[in-house]
């Protein structure tokens, strides 16, 4: 699967969305996520060549789940070795 190139603003709406999710205690919060950036996806993204919006849902959740928020860090910066 390609790697795509993901606006940081995109990465950080679903971070904090990720964040609601998980604070609801739900243990499918990744699924609900997954599905709220899969409409994303559908209906603001471009297909080309043989690109899915499978593919870009999964390229774009695991971006926001590997991802460091912005809050995470101008709390950490100072502490980075």
């Amino acid at each position: 699967m390609s790697k795509f190139y993901w606006d940081p603003e995109t990465i950080e709406h679903f971070k904090i969305e990720s964040a609601l999710y998980a604070l609801t205690g739900d243990p499918e919060f990744v699924q609900v996520l997954r599905k709220s950036i899969h409409i994303w996806v559908s209906v603001n993204c471009d297909l080309e060549n043989d690109e899915t919006y499978a593919d870009l849902t999964l390229d774009l959740l695991e971006s926001v789940l590997t991802s460091q928020s912005r809050e995470w860090i101008k709390y950490h910066k100072d502490f980075v070795c």
